[in-house]
C-alpha cells in the first residue's frame, strides 16, 4: 500500500466512523480542564507572574523572578501532565481508534474513553517517557550535526551557507525517520498488541530498512500538519465561530494521525502483500 493509500484510508475510516472524532474531542477537552484546574491551584501568584511575561523583550536575564513556592507546584504539575495526563490520554485515543479498525463497535463515550486509557495506561507511559527520550536525543544529535557543520562553513559565506543547508536537510531526515518510528511504534502497541521494547525494536528494524517508504508517509503527514496549522492559526483570529472550526480542524488532524499510526503499522506487518509504500 502507498504512502498516499495510507493516508487515503485513514481519512475514509475517519469518514466511517467519526466517532474517532469524538475520542480527540475528549483528548482535548480533558487536557484543557486540567491545565485550568492546574493554573487555579498554583494560585493568584502564579497568575500575576504570567502576566508580568514580556514575549517581546523576554530573555533568561530579565525573567520575573517566581513567587516563592509556585517553582515546586508548577514542576509537581508538570510532571503529573508528563507522567499521567499525557499517557493516559494517548492511550485512550490510539487504543480507541485501533479498536474501532480491529472490530465493529466504535465505543466513544467518556466512559470509554477513561476505559481505555486506564487499561492502556502503562503502555502508554512506557510509550510516551521513549518517546520523549528519544525525541531528546534525537535533537541533540541534531544540533550535534548543525555544531559540526557550522565549523566546516569556517569563515567561508559561501561554503557556510551550503554547510547549512546540508545539515538542514540532514537533520530533517534524521527527525522525520524518528518520527516513523513513533508512528509505527504507536501502532505496534496499540493496533498490534505488543509489547514495549519489542515493538521499539521492530519499529526502527522496520524503518531502517524501508527509509524511503517512511520519508514519503512522514513528508505527507508534515505537509498535512502544515497546512493545517496555517488554517487553524486563520480560524482562530475569527471569534466564536473561527475558534470552533479550529478546534474541530485540531481534533480532526489528531484522530487522522492516531488513525494513520495503527493503520501503518497493520499494512507495514501484512505477509499477503509485499510491504512496499510508493505516492
Amino acid at each position: 500500500m502507498s504512502a498516499t493509500n495510507i493516508l487515503r484510508h485513514a481519512w475514509r475510516h475517519l469518514l466511517r466512523k467519526p466517532g474517532n472524532l469524538v475520542l480527540a474531542f475528549w483528548y482535548l477537552f480533558i487536557l484543557f480542564f486540567f491545565q485550568l484546574f492546574a493554573m487555579r491551584g498554583l494560585g493568584s501568584g502564579f497568575q500575576h507572574w504570567l502576566k508580568a511575561l514580556n514575549p517581546s523583550k523576554m530573555s533568561m536575564t530579565n525573567l520575573p523572578p517566581l513567587p516563592h513556592g509556585v517553582a515546586l507546584k508548577l514542576a509537581l504539575t508538570y510532571l503529573t501532565m508528563i507522567l499521567i495526563v499525557f499517557p493516559f490520554v494517548i492511550g485512550a485515543l490510539y487504543g480507541g481508534v485501533a479498536d474501532s479498525l480491529k472490530t465493529a463497535n466504535n465505543q466513544v463515550g467518556l466512559f470509554a474513553f477513561f476505559r481505555y486509557g486506564a487499561r492502556l495506561f502503562w503502555e502508554s507511559i512506557g510509550l510516551f517517557v521513549g518517546i520523549v527520550l528519544g525525541t531528546t536525543i534525537m535533537l541533540v544529535v541534531g544540533i550535534a550535526i548543525n555544531l559540526l557543520f557550522t565549523l566546516l562553513g569556517g569563515h567561508s559565506s559561501v561554503l557556510s551557507v551550503i554547510t547549512s543547508v546540508v545539515a538542514a536537510i540532514i537533520t530533517l531526515t534524521i527527525m522525520f525517520l524518528w518520527f516513523a518510528v513513533v508512528l509505527f511504534w504507536l501502532g505496534a502497541v496499540y493496533f498490534g498488541g505488543q509489547r514495549i521494547w519489542a515493538s521499539f525494536t521492530e519499529a526502527l528494524g522496520w524503518v531502517w530498512h524501508h527509509k524511503a517508504e517512511s520519508l514519503r508517509l512522514l513528508l505527507l503527514t508534515a505537509v498535512i500538519v502544515l497546512v493545517a496549522t496555517i488554517f487553524f492559526s486563520l480560524f482562530s483570529l475569527v471569534p466564536i465561530i473561527g475558534q470552533f472550526f479550529a478546534i474541530m480542524l485540531y481534533a480532526g488532524v489528531l484522530t487522522l494521525i492516531a488513525i494513520e499510526a495503527n493503520i501503518f503499522y497493520r499494512e507495514a506487518t501484512r505477509h499477503d502483500i509485499p510491504p512496499v509504500y510508493r505516492i
